[in-house]
């Protein structure tokens, strides 16, 4: 009997990724551009990266290789999230996890709830960057998190910037994309990890990862690459509150509908910007309408 599952599971799996790869080409066909990406360099530009975490691997799947390129200024901030699977022992698998991720790569983290006490009272005079999963994300505590970290932010600090990156909704065109390249080895080093550390998240599909983020490389005509958008907290706080809104209508819940298949994903990215740039027009016009 678990060779005849074992059968089925790799015939199962293999229509995946020849459907997977169709779409792929699809998206590729449609919406491949000669665009030239600056490289996102925060070598200089801050002195302290944060990367907001909700659930342990979104880090690995988001931003692997900026994380390893400026371990040094890096801290993990783990919201400790664990979406439909409340069970205790699902989260602390979890936790140990990403605390083993972390530990084994020399990466400085934190929990949420020591944020408060460590870091809050610093973002006045820190010139620093929070990165967080890009808020258009069908994932609704992706779009959560930055909701609970938006009185925090809003400091009026000007050497502060916020960062979107994407674990499995590709990121829109609202603001301009920044580029990390890498090395087509660091590519099979971070799946490799992925295998390693994320035991419990085994049955994740991989492949379609993979084959998302080739694809993300391929539309910008890199071979490896992680892209980002960096934006200004006032630019944050009005996404914040376009989200708000579209919470009321049916994007996010097409978006988590098309999570498997790619090409329909786009699609309803698209759907989404056009309705994200008629928020953001709708604001305007109101700010110009102020007497």
């Amino acid at each position: 009997m678990s060779c005849i599952k074992r059968t089925m599971n790799f015939f199962w799996l293999l229509r995946k990724r020849i459907l997977w790869n169709v779409q792929y080409y699809r998206v590729l066909n449609k919406y491949k551009n000669d665009i030239v990406l600056s490289v996102l360099n925060l070598s200089s530009d801050v002195d302290k990266i944060y990367v907001i975490v909700p659930h342990a691997d979104d880090e690995l799947i988001g931003c692997y290789n900026m994380i390893m390129k400026y371990k040094e200024k890096v801290t993990l901030i783990f919201m400790d999230l664990t979406g439909s699977n409340l069970c205790a022992v699902n989260k602390s698998n979890r936790e140990d996890e990403f605390k083993c991720f972390c530990t084994l790569n020399n990466i400085d983290y934190m929990f949420y709830d020591q944020y408060y006490s460590e870091v809050v009272q610093k973002l006045k005079n820190e010139k620093s960057i929070y990165f967080f999963p890009t808020i258009f994300d069908w994932h609704p505590e992706h779009r959560m998190v930055s909701c609970l970290f938006k009185d925090v932010l809003l400091t009026g600090n000007e050497e502060l910037y916020i960062g979107y990156y994407s674990v499995s909704t590709p990121i829109c065109d609202f603001y301009k994309k920044l580029v990390v390249p890498y090395e087509k080895v660091n590519r099979r080093k971070k799946w490799r990890d992925f295998k390693r550390f994320y035991l419990s998240q085994k049955h994740m599909p991989i492949q379609r990862y993979i084959i998302e983020e080739k694809l993300m490389c391929q539309l910008y005509n890199y071979k490896c690459c992680e892209i980002y958008s960096v934006l200004t907290v006032a630019e944050w706080a009005s996404d914040l509150e376009i989200v708000s809104k579209l919470e009321q209508s049916d994007i996010f819940v097409e978006l988590k509908e098309s999570i498997d298949d790619i090409y329909a994903k786009y699609m309803v990215c698209n759907k989404l910007v056009e309705k994200v740039e008629g928020e953001k027009n709708n604001e305007k016009c109101g700010y110009d309408n102020i007497p």
